[in-house]
């Protein structure tokens, strides 16, 4: 990460740290919960189960300390950046920039021209009589709804 800013391979760091704290800490938490479901047994064998719970929940504790320690190591000597020439990276994302936006370009003028098109059709209202020329109107006809769905159903 040396090809980096320092204060970019700190943010860096602290995001891993981070997504590897939340997901260890939830693991933890899940440890936990089944430990003190069966830890009552421990009574049986004449042992005192609030002792028992403070030994098993620090043990888990320690480990997941050392976990978090050792995956958020691990994932930060896998990491390597590739920057090889940031004048050609740049001029690609140009292109592709470019691109884009005649896309979003064409998008824009295709949608004009369907619009338009919509906007001509004039829309038939409820009680019309229907376009399609059977003489009922347009709700009892061509605009009749299908059965009801849902909260709406009867």
């Amino acid at each position: 990460m040396s090809v980096l800013d320092d204060n970019v391979c700190s943010e860096i760091e602290r995001e891993l740290y981070l997504k590897e704290l939340d997901s260890a800490w939830r693991e933890h938490l899940y440890a936990m919960d089944n430990m003190k479901t069966g830890i009552r047994l421990r009574a049986y064998n004449q042992k005192d189960p609030l002792v028992e719970y403070k030994k098993e929940s620090f043990n888990l504790f320690t480990e997941l300390i050392s976990d978090i320690k050792f995956n958020t190591i691990k994932t930060l000597q896998v990491i390597r950046f590739r920057v090889e020439n940031p004048e050609e990276e740049a001029r690609k994302v140009a292109e592709r920039m470019d691109i884009e936006r005649k896309i979003n370009e064409a998008a824009m003028q295709f949608n004009l021209y369907n619009n338009e098109e919509q906007n001509s059709e004039k829309k038939v209202s409820r009680n019309d009589p229907c376009p399609c020329g059977s003489g009922k109107k347009y709700k009892l006809c061509c605009g009749k709804s299908g059965p009801k769905k849902g909260v709406f159903a009867s």
